[in-house]
């Protein structure tokens, strides 16, 4: 009887800090939303409108984040902190980059839109922004719901910079990785010379050896 009270109070301590550390996770994470987003309305969505200073913002999300917030964390309309970040024009860079140092998934879209981080900051005109997402390997291929990916929606937005941004990034990745990129034809190319050449030494060696055996 000792024994099964020990383990059921074992068991009880452990749920009990479970429970705790799942309700600690959850007020990280709302305290993230809450510096990012602004207060909460009364329809369960963060007012945009509502929202603290630049430097407040900064200072309470990187609290949130050193403490362990989840960067990846949606409010009740589906959008992240980087979302948020990015379909701001004139928010410094300061806070995106903080998110995305922090481990924020550059890829990640809201549901009713489709939008990732990269197509709203190529609406937005937020050139320093897309130059933050694309060193963080932001995927160029993704498609919203209208079928748009990021370069669609720069050129469609007028943005020159932008437009030129992607489309240098998007240029580079398929020479780097296409299925028919130029590197993939020439190490395709190299590896067929050497595996020729290699053929022809071992020929060669064979024919050698047989004449020293005669």
């Amino acid at each position: 009887m000792f024994k099964y009270g020990l383990l059921i109070l074992a068991l009880s301590t452990f749920g009990s800090s479970h429970t705790m550390t799942r309700a600690k996770q959850a007020s990280l994470n709302r305290s993230l939303l809450e510096a990012v987003f602004g207060s909460k309305d009364v329809f369960g969505y963060y007012d945009c409108h509502d929202e603290p200073s630049e430097k407040v913002k900064f200072d309470l999300a990187a609290k949130a984040l050193s403490d362990g917030a989840n960067p990846d964390v949606r409010n009740p309309a589906s959008w992240t902190p980087l979302i948020r970040a990015a379909s701001s024009r004139y928010m410094k860079p300061d806070l995106p980059r903080l998110l995305l140092k922090s481990g924020a998934d550059p890829d990640l879209a809201e549901k009713k839109f489709g939008y990732t981080p990269l197509m709203y900051a190529a609406y937005m005109k937020n050139c320093l922004l897309v130059k933050d997402l694309l060193e963080h390997e932001a995927k160029l291929d993704l498609k919203n719901k209208a079928g748009l990916t990021a370069l669609c929606i720069a050129r469609n937005a007028g943005c020159d910079e932008n437009t030129t941004a992607l489309s240098l990034a998007l240029s580079l990745h398929n020479f780097w990785t296409g299925s028919d990129s130029l590197l993939r034809r020439v190490w395709i190319t190299k590896v067929n010379l050497c595996s020729d050449y290699d053929q022809k030494s071992g020929t060669k060696n064979k024919s050698r050896r047989r004449a020293k055996a005669v």
